[in-house]
């Protein structure tokens, strides 16, 4: 499992929607021949709330290890390689802009 730490350091609250790489408020990706690929997905449809991070305050988030490239069965272990993790969040609560109008993306690290 990969265990997110979001905080804002922002001097406002930021909102975050799901669903991203098994259905949390983060995006995993892979490095593959150059380009950044998403891995994982939500299969949950149900409409998931907006999470707010007060400034100075921190949220965690876990991500659990999937097959390949948005497969639905899960998998004892990430594939090895160079991966990130990207955010999308908004400053204001917006229905229409929640889907991230900022974005923010880890540095990069390698699992083996």
């Amino acid at each position: 499992m990969i265990t997110v730490t979001i905080t804002n350091g922002l001097s406002h609250t930021i909102y975050m929607n799901a669903p991203k790489t098994s259905c949390t408020m983060v995006q995993l990706e892979m490095l593959v021949n150059g380009v950044w690929n998403p891995i994982g997905r939500c299969v949950n449809v149900a409409a998931m709330p907006t999470l707010q991070v007060a400034p100075g305050n921190s949220t965690l988030q876990h991500l659990q290890p999937q097959i390949a490239f948005g497969l639905l069965h899960s998998a004892a272990h990430w594939q090895p390689g160079t991966y990130r993790v990207s955010l999308g969040y908004n400053t204001i609560l917006d229905p229409d802009t929640i889907g991230g109008s900022q974005h923010a993306t880890s540095n990069t690290f390698t699992i083996n």
